[in-house]
């Protein structure tokens, strides 16, 4: 059961720092669990990996891609576009906190459809199943609450399964001339 509780430390990004909604929720769990944590997030990458199932835009949370990875395909994609007198039209997403609201049974749905074996699946209902957190500020802790959706933000398994969640995005520009890039939860538009 411990598994299933943590203690969210609020750390800031942005902006006054007497709103709430300019820190980020970093999930700090037990050692054992995020040893577990590790062990399967290594066998879903292995598996994404050897199937090709990664979307080859995604820069975030997979092993040899940055914001400089991302920077330099886009570099290059718009100075050919210059180069041949074509416009570059650009919009830019930041799902708003994304990682918050993933649905976890969407997000097993999903990780089925992508052939991950059933065990691991079983795993992550587990893990995600009668989740529970509460906040730490300075040394007060607050009441712990139920968490009903959403993937842990500090943990090493939560950015894997949002990358998962969101794996389908790249079918909605299959055959298009738009181009997509992908950090995270934050996508770039182009053509």
């Amino acid at each position: 059961m411990a598994f299933r509780q943590v203690i969210v430390t609020p750390v800031f990004k942005k902006g006054s720092r007497s709103q709430p909604e300019n820190y980020r929720p970093i999930a700090q769990g037990v050692v054992p669990c995020l040893l577990r944590e590790s062990i399967i997030a290594d066998r879903i990458m292995e598996h994404l990996t050897s199937e090709n199932l990664l979307d080859k835009n995604q820069h975030g949370f997979t092993k040899g891609k940055s914001t400089g990875s991302q920077l330099l395909e886009v570099a290059y994609d718009w100075s050919m576009a210059k180069n041949n007198h074509y416009p570059i039209h650009c919009v830019y997403f930041d799902f708003s906190r994304a990682f918050d609201s993933v649905d976890h049974q969407l997000l097993l749905f999903k990780m089925e459809a992508l052939g991950i074996g059933p065990r691991i699946i079983a795993w992550c209902q587990a893990y995600l199943r009668d989740r529970s957190f509460c906040v730490k500020v300075g040394c007060h802790l607050s009441n712990t609450r139920p968490c009903t959706s959403g993937v842990p933000q500090g943990s090493r398994l939560g950015p894997l399964m949002f990358t998962v969640f969101i794996q389908d995005l790249q079918f909605l520009f299959t055959g298009s001339r738009i181009k997509h890039k992908i950090y995270a939860d934050d996508l770039k538009l182009y053509c």
